[in-house]
């Protein structure tokens, strides 16, 4: 299995049996942290023999743990599930990730609530990934202000959402 990422020049090779699990470390490079603005840091991950792939992301006392899915199975119209803004040390808002499957992705989504930049449409190319954050605010904390929930997002192409929060 080969898992690469073009935007960081990252590419690693892991030898696989039947019925054997490997735990792949990515590179912490990869991360999205800047809302709307479109990124080369999708995985890609292949073989030539059948495979399948869990996620699992970790931060402090949160995280999840989700199956990867083959391109076959994206689609271009999607709803989010996302988790209202929260506060600790600091303010963790609602995340929406989408990764283009293909070139000239034309990408456009009606959020919720309010966003931090409020851009409501991009173009992706393969690989690229778009954060959209949802705006923080004292006011909106635990509440449907700072919910992305239900957002709409469609596109011309395959896409994928993760809702991260």
């Amino acid at each position: 299995v080969t898992i690469s990422t073009v935007g960081i020049g990252f590419e690693t090779t892991v030898a696989l049996s039947p019925n054997q699990t490997k735990l792949v470390r990515l590179p912490d490079a990869i991360q999205n942290s800047e809302s709307e603005i479109a990124r080369p840091n999708g995985v890609h991950v292949y073989a030539n023999d059948p495979f399948s792939v869990t996620v699992a992301t970790n931060w402090r006392s949160s995280g999840a743990v989700y199956k990867a899915l083959p391109v076959e199975l994206w689609g271009t119209s999607y709803r989010t599930l996302n988790n209202f803004q929260d506060n600790d040390d600091f303010r963790h808002p609602g995340q929406i990730l989408v990764v283009a499957a293909e070139d000239n992705t034309k990408i456009t989504y009606k959020a919720n609530a309010r966003t931090e930049k409020g851009f409501g449409s991009a173009t992706l190319n393969k690989g690229e990934v778009f954060l959209i954050l949802a705006d923080t605010n004292a006011l909106y904390h635990h509440n449907s202000k700072g919910d992305l929930t239900g957002t709409l997002i469609e596109s011309n192409k395959k896409i994928l959402h993760l809702t991260v929060s």
